[in-house]
């Protein structure tokens, strides 16, 4: 059935073009026999095709029909590999570029080569290697350049198979990306899955497996309708502290109004994990300084140093001075996640416990 096809295209193809002489060449004896007419065809599928032939050769002045063993039929041979593009010669692409000029009107020629290269271009080393061995080139580009080939302006990644892949520069990646994707045969499929479907079409880039992860992970209608995502946006950290004083959480109260009477607005307050202890003083401004004087002086002082401070991500925990100053201890500043930025609801549980049991007892520092 594709040799009927392909033989009524031809023909189509040179009606339109005013041939009057047209000369068959073909490897199979059943279709020249039947051209003929002296095989009989009882395939109803054939039929058709056979009646659609013998009305497309009336055209012509004289119609030559010509068996040739399989082993000579060349031509149909160079045309097939064309399609699938294994193991094309030059010669035979420079014959392809003849018969697309004669038959193809230039205003509907596409390009069979691209013009120059930018600097950029990944395959440029590797192609101008192929084209001069001679010139000296990185160690890198002559083991890359074995598994290449280059033909007819274009580079070509040689498969395992023999088949030939098409190399692709920064923008045919980019649409061939997308037509994988979100194109007519595209269905928004995995990374993996595209990369597999873009080997299948034999085109080749380097990083192809990961472009194709990240354009199904960034694309927009993937992340609307995907599923749900249940992995943290940040790393959690497990507390898990079994003696006292090695983990403190420290956190912000305030800002206190009406002030003290001394213009305290602030109370700062650290917390053991193991024993509950409870260490707070109060401020009148907050900043990296008066919090490091508190860590030194109510927590080194007394209880030794820490191993974990856990704070919120405010900016007065996590500034520069801090960390400074918690590498110079060999201490490890722990932010809770934006979810929950209260560090772990210490300092909440102990003050409203606190006022529950035995009143404002935080709210007395803002006395002393």
């Amino acid at each position: 059935m594709a040799k009927y096809e392909v033989l009524i295209l031809g023909l189509e193809i040179l009606i339109g073009k005013g041939a009057l002489e047209v000369q068959i060449l073909g490897d199979s004896q059943l279709i020249l026999k039947q051209l003929s007419k002296e095989f009989k065809c009882n395939n109803e599928k054939f039929q058709k095709y056979l009646a659609t032939a013998w009305e497309l050769l009336t055209s012509f002045r004289k119609v030559f029909l010509v068996h040739i063993p399989r082993i000579h039929n060349e031509i149909a041979n160079e045309l097939a590999q064309i399609v699938s593009r294994y193991r094309i010669g030059l010669e035979t692409l420079r014959k392809l570029a003849s018969i697309h000029q004669i038959l193809v009107p230039a205003d509907e020629r596409e390009a069979l080569c691209v013009g120059k290269w930018e600097d950029n271009d990944w395959r440029k080393p590797i192609a101008e290697y192929l084209k001069n061995p001679s010139t000296p080139v990185d160690k890198n580009v002559k083991l890359q350049a074995i598994n290449f080939i280059f033909m007819a302006d274009e580079l070509y990644k040689k498969g395992i198979d023999g088949s030939l892949s098409r190399c692709l520069s920064q923008d045919d990646k980019e649409i061939a990306l997308g037509e994988v994707h979100k194109g007519i045969c595209g269905a928004h499929q995995a990374g993996k899955k595209m990369k597999w479907v873009l080997y299948r079409n034999h085109v080749y880039w380097p990083s192809m497996i990961r472009d194709c992860i990240e354009y199904a992970k960034a694309f927009q209608e993937c992340q609307k309708h995907g599923s749900i995502q249940q992995i943290p946006v940040s790393k959690l950290h497990s507390i898990i502290k079994p003696w006292p004083f090695r983990g403190w959480a420290l956190d912000l109260i305030g800002l206190i109004h009406p002030p003290s009477s001394k213009h305290h607005k602030f109370i700062l307050v650290a917390i053991d994990y193991f024993t509950k202890w409870v260490e707070a003083v109060p401020l009148i401004e907050v900043g990296q300084n008066e919090i490091i004087d508190f860590i030194v002086e109510h927590i080194i002082h007394r209880f030794g140093i820490s191993q974990t401070l856990s704070t919120d991500q405010g900016t007065m925990f996590t500034g520069q001075r801090i960390k400074n100053f918690a590498t110079s201890r060999n201490i490890s500043m722990i932010t809770s996640t934006p979810y929950y930025a209260q560090a772990n609801g210490q300092v909440e549980w102990k003050r409203d416990r606190e006022f529950l049991v035995n009143g404002p007892t935080l709210g007395k520092a803002l006395s002393k």
